[in-house]
């Protein structure tokens, strides 16, 4: 469950994610 959503959600979520911290 976890997994799937994070796969499904995480690539989107980590582009911003990673938008937010690479940009900090």
């Amino acid at each position: 469950r976890f997994g799937l959503a994070y796969v499904r959600d995480g690539r989107d979520s980590s582009r911003r994610y990673w938008s937010l911290v690479l940009g900090k």
